[in-house]
Order: structure tokens, then sequence, then C-alpha cells
């Protein structure tokens, strides 16, 4: 069976600041525009792989 390169291991971190109109969005809302902001920072190292986005939040 064929392993993952980086089964198991973070590959990258992306991050930036919060917006004024953003820092009253739920935090569902949040997640979901990082995954949008990662896509677009990372997308021509992405185009035609399969992607797997793990969230990593502190509840």
């Amino acid at each position: 069976m064929h392993k993952p390169f980086s089964e198991g291991k973070v590959i990258a971190y992306a991050s930036r600041q919060l917006r004024d109109h953003e820092k009253n969005y739920p935090t569902h809302d949040l997640e979901l525009a990082a995954v949008v902001h990662a896509l677009k920072v990372w997308r021509h190292y992405l185009f035609g792989r399969s992607v797997i986005f793990i969230p990593i939040t502190k509840a």
C-alpha cells in the first residue's frame, strides 16, 4: 500500500490577521475562511492533487 509522503506530519502553516469586520464572525466561519485562504496561497502546489485539511483549533 502506498503511504503519503507526509503521513501524520504538518507540512505547512498559514496565518493572517483578521479584518475588523471578521472579529465578530463565529468560529466555524473563521475556520472556513482559513481554509479558503490556504487554498488561495497554495493553489499552484495543490492543483491536481488530493488534499486533506485538518484545522488545529484550541477549544
